[in-house]
């Protein structure tokens, strides 16, 4: 958003492409409250750079809101909630050690649930 506000709202584009495969990386699995408030952060997002943002940009951020606020379950075929929780912990422990990283470090809203898991 810096670019576009020295370099006009052309200059960069931007897409949001909702992850829901595998249905444990989905934001679903995250709290309700966890992805409210996200929700809320990207509804601040929106209204202050609504005049930088193209028509789709626009539509795709206030797609993945609505994602975030109204759906309940990821896909219904894979929808086991304690099975992704397990999934999701399994994978980001097993790429932390893999690649030298930290999850709770990179997202530390995150930290206190990826602990709880």
């Amino acid at each position: 958003m810096k670019w576009k506000s020295v370099y006009g709202k052309d200059s960069i584009n931007f897409t949001l492409n909702i992850l829901r495969f595998p249905s444990f990386q989905s934001p679903l699995v995250l709290p309700k409250d966890i992805r409210l408030g996200y929700a809320n952060r990207l509804k601040l997002f929106q209204v202050g750079y609504k005049d930088s943002m193209h028509e789709f940009e626009n539509n795709q951020l206030t797609r993945l809101i609505e994602y975030l606020d109204v759906v309940e379950t990821p896909h219904s075929e894979t929808f086991e909630m304690p099975k992704l929780l397990n999934d999701f912990k399994q994978f980001y422990t097993q790429y932390d050690e893999r690649r030298g990283k930290n999850f709770a470090e990179t997202f530390p809203d995150l930290k206190e649930w990826y602990d709880g898991l």
